[in-house]
């Protein structure tokens, strides 16, 4: 998957790399994005016009990952996406169901990718136009805020898969001598 920025129906930055939305108008509010939900997001954008099979996400948004989840989880984060798209001041829906083939983003919507620059400065300029001057300044720190986030939740997924698998056998070990020492 690419990570590029969008303007939504110019109301709503996504910008993938931080799996945030962030209206452009003050209908909205900043949304942090799941991964998972965000990478739905991300496929609908980059297939924008064709229809993405439910195997489709799960290959590309979980099986990718070398994840296996569920239907009801798949669904769950479309439902989840949907909600935040509309928090975030998107009044239509946007993410339309294909019955038996999947889903697509809807004919009337219009995406424009863009370079994270120029995100900043369209995000300043509507803010700069249509808010208080404090406004701007909040959205930064906010802005900072879930950056440092999403940075804490990227350096937790780098522990390697051998790591996680010893430190569950290692309590695994300790619950079974726990339990042992209680029953004798």
């Amino acid at each position: 998957m690419i990570f590029k920025n969008a303007i939504i129906n110019d109301a709503v930055i996504f910008k993938m790399n931080d799996s945030e939305l962030i209206p452009l108008t003050q209908d909205g509010e900043t949304i942090l994005l799941n991964s998972p939900t965000a990478r739905c997001l991300q496929l609908l954008v980059e297939r924008q016009g064709r229809v993405v099979s439910r195997d489709d996400f799960l290959e590309q948004v979980w099986g990718a990952k070398g994840i296996i989840v569920s239907q009801n989880t798949f669904y769950q984060n479309i439902s989840l996406l949907r909600k935040s798209l509309k928090k975030a001041g998107l009044q239509e829906d946007i993410v339309v169901t294909v019955r038996r083939k999947g889903f697509t983003l809807s004919s009337d919507v219009v995406i424009k990718i863009t370079e994270k620059s120029d995100v900043a400065e369209t995000s300043m300029l509507v803010h700069q136009s249509t808010a208080s001057p404090l406004t701007p300044v909040i959205r930064e720190a906010e802005s900072t805020n879930t950056t440092t986030t999403a940075s804490v939740r990227t350096n937790l997924r780098s522990i390697p898969k051998w790591v996680t698998f010893l430190l569950v056998l290692i309590l695994l070990i300790e619950i079974i001598i726990f339990f042992g020492f209680i029953y004798s």
